[in-house]
């Protein structure tokens, strides 16, 4: 084995919980924006051997703003890195890629205090990972709902779904079981203005917490149980703790507590609030 050198520790994302986690952003005023961020992140209890549980997420995106009011066309890509790799292999990964399009308005009978946003978004096969499993392709979609009772705080509520065309129902690999087909998830979000000043910037904060659902492709085994199903059904669950700050309008840093796991273990419901495999810091920032 071979150790990367950690290329920029502290960078991350713009805000490192923001993705599937808070509603759209006010779309930018400029017609066309390229921005790029840098996330690390790692389990919040190390072992030994920390880097292997250590990461860089790289990100680009573009967006383009529509002629029409809160209406956007978005494009992401990235690559990750692992600061442990094999001697003939590069640390390097290509992460999926994908297209967006969002839309926001406010409510006309809340006096702007309830906005709706959505987010159609189709992913495209791009990472080593999807590539090894033959996915063609992953369109989801996102409604948000946001009350916003005073300055600076925010409620949101959201629902997503996905769903994931596999070449083959199976994975790859003699264990491999049967891959992920739909995807739906909740989520609470709530936010806070610290500090906003035009002088010296923004201080926010955010916590959130939801759930998933998953339901793979059905097997083509036999079976014979009442309670048995082919398709099998799974829950996942997660929360999210983080504080942001943004010095202007052309970039941010963050720093976040991320965890999830399954709700059920060895058959019986048994969440864990707190886990040293399950548990993530992320630190960065973003332009």
């Amino acid at each position: 084995m071979r150790y990367l050198t950690p290329i920029a520790l502290l960078l991350a994302a713009q805000l490192a919980w923001a993705e599937d986690t808070v509603t759209d952003q006010t779309v930018a005023p400029r017609l066309f924006a390229v921005g790029a961020d840098v996330q690390y992140q790692q389990k919040l209890v190390t072992d030994a051997d920390p880097l292997n549980d250590m990461s860089l997420l790289y990100n680009t995106r573009m967006t383009l703003r529509l002629p029409w009011e809160g209406m956007a066309l978005h494009a992401h890509t990235g690559l990750s890195e692992r600061f442990v790799a094999q001697p003939d292999e590069s640390g390097f990964r290509l992460q999926d890629s994908a297209l967006a399009f969002t839309a926001r308005h406010p409510l006309a009978f809340s006096d702007g205090q309830l906005a709706l946003s959505h987010r159609a978004r189709l992913w495209f096969p791009t990472s080593r990972t999807s590539r090894n499993q033959s996915l063609r392709l992953a369109p989801d979609w996102r409604t948000a709902l946001r009350y916003t009772p005073g300055a600076g705080v925010s409620i949101s509520l959201q629902g997503t779904a996905q769903y994931r065309w596999y070449r083959y129902a199976e994975m790859a690999g003699r264990f491999g079981g049967m891959n992920t087909q739909l995807v739906g998830g909740t989520s609470l979000v709530l936010g806070y203005e610290v500090f906003d000043s035009p002088r010296f910037g923004k201080v926010s904060t955010t916590v959130s917490g939801g759930s998933q659902w998953r339901r793979t492709y059905a097997s083509r085994e036999t079976y014979v149980g009442e309670g048995s199903d082919a398709a099998n059904w799974s829950q996942t669950y997660g929360w999210s703790v983080g504080v942001g700050y943004a010095p202007g309008t052309w970039g941010s840093l963050s720093l976040a507590v991320q965890h999830g796991g399954p709700l059920r273990r060895n058959g019986i419901v048994n969440p864990f609030w707190g886990h040293r495999d399950e548990t993530r810091v992320l630190v960065g920032v973003g332009l």
